[in-house]
């Protein structure tokens, strides 16, 4: 049985890595668990692995699918079930504005990209005053703000993380696969190629995981993946909330005083 040994690192964060072994018949889902314990993570966000080491590249990207994400390691698993009644509004939301959308087009051609949909919201007078009674009625958000947002939605695209909408209008075919599928053997790795791990697709954790070693033979009775090596302080998950933590218990020290 041949393991693979990764070096994973988060660059910008200093001397900080760990290595990895992981079988060869383990997927990309299992070194996902085990980056998760080796950096003191929760695991408690959806995350993608990128071949070409570039974010948002849909042609190499292994995921996990929403409907099928964990809270917990594999060993504690807790799907996440939807709450029913947030699914009938999201798709009454859907519906109303795929409705208005329609409306608003007549025989014009429907938008071929999010960039061309912004656009088309943000000229479109009528469209615009559609999305707005929608977006307030929903949503609660005034009217004003709402349409203050819309008008000024091409701005977003440059608050958007680069390569995030590129092929957003495509189908799924385009992404690569499923992240529990793609064992580590079917990716055909070789020494020194590198690829990226991103967790957490809001403050978007990204790993930079190198093919330190191909090992011919693993250990008999060792349990992959495992931790062989761990370099340096891993950085807090959540950094902001430790912040305040800390402010808290200064603040009760001094009133105790």
């Amino acid at each position: 049985m041949k393991t693979y040994t990764f070096h994973v690192s988060i660059p910008g964060t200093g001397r900080v890595w760990r290595k990895i072994e992981v079988a060869e018949g383990q997927t990309l889902d299992d070194l996902h668990w085990a980056i998760q314990e080796a950096f003191d993570f929760d695991g408690d966000h959806l995350y993608s692995f990128f071949m070409s080491g570039k974010a948002w590249d849909r042609s190499s990207e292994y995921s996990l699918p929403e409907d099928a994400f964990e809270v917990d390691s594999p060993d504690e698993t807790e799907t996440i079930d939807p709450d029913e009644e947030y699914d009938d509004f999201e798709a009454e939301i859907d519906a109303e504005a795929a409705e208005a959308l329609r409306k608003s087009l007549g025989d014009t051609p429907p938008p071929q990209s999010f960039e061309e949909m912004l656009s088309m919201i943000s000229t479109n007078a009528e469209l615009r005053g559609q999305m707005v009674k929608l977006m307030s009625e929903q949503t609660g958000i005034p009217a004003l703000m709402a349409d203050m947002m819309l008008k000024n939605a091409d701005s977003l695209m440059g608050m958007l993380p680069e390569g995030m909408l590129e092929g957003m209008f495509d189908d799924d075919e385009d992404i690569q696969g499923d992240a529990r599928e793609a064992t580590v053997a079917s990716l055909e790795l070789v020494p020194g190629q590198s690829f990226m791990y991103l967790f957490d697709y809001g403050d978007e954790w990204r790993f930079e995981v190198k093919v330190q070693k191909i090992n011919d033979e693993g250990e008999p009775g060792v349990e992959y993946p495992r931790i062989v090596e761990a370099i340096g302080e891993a950085p807090p998950q959540y950094a902001d909330w430790e912040d305040d933590e800390d402010d808290e218990d200064e603040g009760d020290e001094e009133w105790d005083d």
